[in-house]
């Protein structure tokens, strides 16, 4: 029950700023994103992931270096923002570190809340 809250209320808009990343780039380059997100996922088909890796993107540099850029800045400046968010995300292992302090001490208290032992 309070996976599927902390999912609704924080971790969505989080991994929405994929799509809002992806939403800059052309119809075509999100298109290589995510086949070669694919492609990684699964672990197949290595030289088609060299491929997309060396292809360009339209803002400059190499597309897939690009993006995950640009997706990690926004990420960590939303959990910079947002030290609750960052809490919830060390506590379900999302990410291994924090933005902030603030966002530590609120970790060490949802592992008093939940009884859970913490760090």
């Amino acid at each position: 029950m309070v996976r599927s809250e902390v999912v609704q209320k924080y971790f969505r808009k989080y991994y929405d700023i994929w799509d809002a990343i992806a939403n800059t780039y052309s119809p075509e380059e999100v298109k290589l994103i995510k086949e070669y997100t694919s492609l990684e996922g699964r672990g197949v088909n290595q030289s088609m992931q060299n491929e997309i890796l060396a292809m360009q993107s339209a803002k400059g540099g190499q597309l897939i270096s690009r993006f995950r850029s640009e997706v990690g800045e926004a990420r960590r400046a939303f959990r910079y923002a947002n030290p609750l968010l960052d809490a919830w995300l060390n506590y379900w292992g999302r990410v291994s570190s924090f933005q902030t302090p603030e966002a530590e001490q609120a970790y060490q208290q949802l592992f008093a809340e939940t009884g859970r032992s913490g760090i």
